[in-house]
C-alpha cells in the first residue's frame, strides 16, 4: 500500500506533462526541478560538495552556476521522458537533430 502511494504523485506528474504541450511541460519539468532544489537542501549541498571536489579551484560562483544548470537539465529531461510514447520515426525529426550525422555516418561506412 505505501509503494502505491509513494508511486501515485509521480504517476501524476507523468501523466499532467504528458498530455501537455511540449515546451510548457519543459517549463513546468524544469520549475519542478528548480522548486526540489530550493526545497531539498541537503541535494544541493552534496552537489557543491561534489563539485568542489571536482573541481577545486573554480569559484564558489560557478560551481553554483554548473549545479543550476544541472537541476535545469533534469527538468527538461523528465518532460522529455514523460513524451517518449509520442515520437514515431515520422515526428522525432522535429525533435532530435542530428549535428554531424555525417561524420558518423562516414565513420561507420569506412569500418565496413
Amino acid at each position: 500500500m505505501r509503494r502505491r502511494l509513494e508511486y501515485a504523485p509521480v504517476w501524476l506528474i507523468v501523466r499532467i506533462f504528458s498530455i501537455l504541450p511540449r515546451p510548457i511541460a519543459r517549463g513546468l519539468g524544469i520549475s519542478l526541478a528548480h522548486l526540489i532544489r530550493i526545497l531539498h537542501r541537503r541535494l544541493w549541498k552534496v552537489g557543491m560538495r561534489n563539485l568542489e571536489l571536482a573541481f577545486p579551484t573554480k569559484p564558489i560562483a560557478e560551481r553554483k552556476k554548473i549545479l543550476r544548470g544541472v537541476y535545469t537539465s533534469l527538468g527538461r529531461q523528465l518532460a522529455e521522458f514523460t513524451k517518449f510514447p509520442q515520437y514515431t520515426k515520422e515526428n522525432i525529426k522535429k525533435i532530435a537533430v542530428y549535428e554531424g550525422f555525417e561524420n558518423f555516418e562516414r565513420a561507420v561506412y569506412a569500418s565496413l
